[in-house]
């Protein structure tokens, strides 16, 4: 799973995501587009996170921690 999908099924914009992990705005763009790569272990994090605040509405929650 990329930053760009995780953001996506949380139904956040950039800003939104940005804000709400207190990190830049210019950071989750630069992970979206490549120019810096987001480690595996932070996408993980913001994705418990996430699912832990309810951000995300998991159908099946083993496929997608498969995914991860």
């Amino acid at each position: 799973m990329t930053i760009r999908e995780l953001r996506e099924r949380a139904g956040m914009s950039r800003r939104e995501f940005a804000e709400y992990f207190h990190i830049s705005y210019r950071t989750v763009q630069d992970w979206e587009l490549g120019c810096n790569k987001c480690k595996d272990y932070i996408i993980r994090a913001f994705y418990y996170q996430l699912l832990y605040q309810k951000k995300i509405i998991e159908a099946g929650s083993q496929e997608s921690e498969k995914e991860m």
